[in-house]
């Protein structure tokens, strides 16, 4: 009986360093994705007043939040199959 209590901590133990694990890549990714967008913007739009860089930081968070639920909804898709 001990044995199997031993074995299960060890799994859960394991899934919880893996969620933790995929959620730490799936924000890196995110943040990433935000700062490209931020910049790869900013150049294209050749203006550096604060009204335009305030914009560009919003629609690279909305970007980053859909890029972050797309991310989500494939290694989900992922782990169904």
């Amino acid at each position: 009986m001990n044995h199997y209590l031993k074995y299960w901590n060890l799994c859960h133990r394991r899934f919880i360093n893996i969620n933790i694990m995929n959620k730490k890549r799936l924000l890196i990714q995110v943040l990433a994705a935000v700062l490209l967008y931020v910049i790869i913007s900013l150049i294209l739009e050749k203006e550096y007043s604060n009204e335009i860089i305030l914009r560009e930081i919003l629609e690279g968070l909305v970007f980053g939040a859909l890029y972050g639920v797309f991310i989500w909804l494939r290694e989900k898709w992922k782990q169904r199959d």
